[in-house]
């Protein structure tokens, strides 16, 4: 119950748009790699909210740390690195922890999750 837990608390913060989360990148979506994609997230505040989630925060530092805070209470920090055109992400408390190729459309990075789910990184 507890990973169930913050697995939907680790989808909320990472922007899931609606109850029916995608299973394949949007159209027109591009790959980057290495630096490229580094410099979409490094230094970057990104947030979101929809359906039945809660607002929630992602944060990931030049230094390569990450903070999570959603809006029920939940906190986490961890460290995050890319891998070609993955953001690997290592949590100290959440059981999401690992890579997940990444794809970007204007300032939208959107996630492929080892589970197959699609989900959006909007920046605030």
């Amino acid at each position: 119950m507890i990973k169930q837990i913050l697995l939907t608390t680790f989808c909320a913060a990472a922007g899931l748009a609606a109850a029916q989360v995608p299973a394949a990148f949007p159209d027109g979506a591009q790959v980057l790699i290495g630096d490229a994609l580094r410099a979409k997230i490094a230094g970057k505040t990104f947030g979101g909210a929809g359906g039945t989630m809660k607002p929630a925060r992602l944060q990931y530092t030049e230094g390569g740390s990450v903070y999570l805070d959603v809006s029920t209470g939940f906190r986490d920090t961890g460290k995050w690195r890319i891998e070609g055109s993955n953001i690997c992400t290592e949590w100290r408390q959440s059981p999401t922890s690992g890579c997940g190729e990444a794809r970007v459309m204007g300032d939208v990075v959107y996630v492929l999750r080892a589970n197959g789910e699609v989900i959006s990184l909007t920046p605030r």
